[in-house]
């Protein structure tokens, strides 16, 4: 699955892109807040937002772990089968 993986890699640039944009926009909203006092406030919104940040950053973190696991220096490692897999359990 990951030899697959990698080989669509080469071939479509959209993960890497997607991957790339969704941590961009991590380090861009962290920045906001880590600069800036604000009262704490309630807002359902922001747990949606939350877990869907959570599962593009997962994707992401994914995506990366894919693409260093697939070079050449690391062919003697093997991934478990439940990291391959990764599925998203979201508590």
């Amino acid at each position: 699955m990951m030899k697959l993986f990698f080989i669509n890699l080469l071939e479509d640039a959209q993960p890497i892109d997607e991957m790339i944009a969704t941590f961009r926009t991590i380090r861009k909203d962290r920045q906001q807040a880590a600069h800036k006092i604000e009262e704490d406030k309630f807002d359902m919104d922001l747990l949606s937002k939350q877990r869907q940040l959570m599962k593009k950053a997962y994707a992401a973190v994914r995506t990366l772990r894919l693409i260093l696991a697939n070079h050449p220096n690391a062919s003697e490692f093997s991934a478990p089968d439940w990291l391959v897999q990764g599925k998203i359990c979201l508590y």
